[in-house]
C-alpha cells in the first residue's frame, strides 16, 4: 500500500480548492482511450503460494516471511458459506462492522453494508465523530463519463439530506465547464480530491446507490489509508493485530490502515519498505505483483520513457496518479500480456483472505467490481 503525501483538509476546503488533475484508469470506457506504452507487456502468471488456514507461525515464517515470498492464506471453508460467520476468521470486525443483507438494490439483491455498530462507533452527523480521510475521483469534462458522474453526485446531494456544502462542488463544476468551453484548454484526466468527512458520508452514498441502477450510482468514493491508530478504541479492539504480524518477525508494527469505499478502487504500482499483511473484509480485489528487481526495472523504465524525474514509489502522491506516468505504469502492469518472460504475478483476494506481500515487492491493486458496491480491506506493515 502507498503512504499518503499531502495534508488533509476540511471538506469545505476540499470542495473549494483541493483538486489535483489526475489520469487514473477507472472505467472500461477510459481504459479503451489510453495510449499504448512502449514498455513490453508482462505475461501474467500465478506462482503465489496458497495455503488454507489455519497456517502456523512456523509455516508462515518458513514459506513466506523468511524467504521473502508472497503467500495467500484462504479460509478452509468454501466461499459458498458466508465468510462473515466463519469462526476461524481472525477479525471480529467482519460480523461487527458489516451486514450481509444490509439493503436490497433495485433488482432485489441483498448488498453488504455497514452495521449500526460501525456507524455509531465513529459517530453520526451532529455528534462528535471521527473525520476520515476520503478520496473522490471526478472525470475530466472531456471524458464521456463526466456528465453522468456529475449528475450522479448532484442527484445524491439532492436526494440524501447530508448537510454537505455541495454548492461549493457546484461552483467547481461550473469552473470546469467554463474551462471546457470552445477554445479553452481542457485539463487532462479526472480530478483527484482528498478531504475529510465522517463515515456517514459513505453510508449516505451507499443508501443512495441501492435505489439507483449501476450507471447512476456514486462511485470511487474511498476512505483511503485510515490509520487504525487514529480510530476509536472499539475499532482497534475489533481488528486487533494478527498473530503473523506480532510473531513472525520482531513484532514491530510500522503502520496499519483501513481501506473502505465504493468500487471501483485502484492503487497504482509501487513498493513498500516493510512487509505487508493485506486482509480482505468485503468485496474482492485483484493484486498484481513483481519481484523487487523486475518491479524496480519496470518502474524505472517507465520513468525513463516518459522523462520523469526520480521519485519515491512508496508515496501516495498526485504525481503518481496522473499524466503519462500513470498511463504508462497502468499499461505496463495491467495491459494485455505480450512478454512471456516478464515476471508479473496475479492473485485475487476475497473476503477472509490474507495476502502476505514481502518488503520491496512491487504491487498494484484493483477492485474486481465497478458498480459502486462496498469494498473494504485492512493491512499491517511490520518488521
Amino acid at each position: 500500500m502507498l503512504r499518503s503525501s499531502g495534508q488533509r483538509v476540511s471538506l469545505r476546503q476540499f470542495l473549494c480548492v483541493q483538486t489535483i488533475p489526475c489520469r487514473f484508469i477507472y472505467t472500461q470506457s477510459e481504459d479503451q482511450q489510453t495510449e499504448t506504452s512502449t514498455v513490453q507487456q508482462p505475461q501474467i502468471q500465478s506462482p503465489v503460494q496458497q495455503l488454507k488456514s489455519p497456517v502456523s507461525i512456523d509455516t508462515f515464517q518458513r514459506d513466506a516471511f523468511n524467504p521473502g515470498k508472497p503467500l495467500l492464506i484462504t479460509p478452509s471453508e468454501p466461499y459458498t458459506r458466508p465468510i462473515f460467520h466463519n469462526p476461524e476468521y481472525p477479525f471480529r470486525a467482519v460480523p461487527t462492522w458489516f451486514k450481509i443483507k444490509w439493503l436490497k438494490d433495485r433488482s432485489g439483491r441483498g448488498l453488504v453494508g455497514p452495521t449500526e455498530t460501525l456507524i455509531e462507533t465513529f459517530g453520526r452527523s451532529g455528534r462528535p465523530g471521527t473525520l476520515l480521510p476520503y478520496e473522490l475521483v471526478v472525470p475530466s469534462p472531456g471524458c464521456p463519463d463526466y456528465e453522468q458522474v456529475v449528475r450522479n453526485i448532484f442527484a445524491f446531494a439532492k436526494r440524501e439530506s447530508f448537510g454537505l456544502p455541495w454548492t461549493d462542488f457546484g461552483l467547481w463544476h461550473k469552473n470546469r465547464a467554463r474551462n471546457a468551453a470552445p477554445g479553452a484548454t481542457v485539463p487532462e484526466g479526472p480530478s483527484f480530491f482528498k478531504f475529510e468527512a465522517p463515515i456517514t458520508l459513505l453510508e449516505a452514498a451507499m443508501k443512495f446507490n441501492v435505489k439507483m441502477p449501476p450507471a447512476q450510482r456514486m462511485k470511487q468514493l474511498y476512505i483511503a489509508q485510515l490509520l487504525i491508530s487514529d480510530t476509536p478504541q472499539q475499532i482497534q479492539n475489533d481488528l486487533g493485530t494478527p498473530e503473523y504480524v506480532l510473531k513472525a518477525g520482531k513484532g514491530d508494527v510500522y503502520s496499519s490502515s483501513i481501506w473502505m469505499g465504493l468500487e471501483p478502487t485502484y492503487t497504482p504500482f509501487h513498493c513498500d519498505p516493510n512487509p505487508n499483511l493485506f486482509c480482505q473484509l468485503v468485496g474482492s480485489k485483484v493484486v498484481r505483483l513483481a519481484e523487487p528487481g523486475f518491479g524496480k526495472h519496470l518502474f524505472e523504465k517507465v520513468q525513463q520513457e516518459i522523462g520523469a524525474s526520480p521519485k519515491n514509489p512508496a508515496i501516495r502522491g498526485g504525481e503518481m496518479m496522473q499524466g503519462p506516468e500513470r498511463k504508462a505504469l497502468h499499461e505496463a502492469v495491467w495491459g494485455e500480456a505480450a512478454d512471456a518472460s516478464s515476471k508479473i504475478y496475479e492473485v485475487t483476494v476475497r473476503p477472509g483472505d490474507q495476502l502476505f506481500i514481502p518488503n520491496r515487492w512491487w504491487h498494484s491493486v484493483k477492485s474486481e467490481g465497478d458498480q459502486g458496491e462496498l469494498n473494504a480491506s485492512v493491512n499491517w506493515w511490520f518488521r
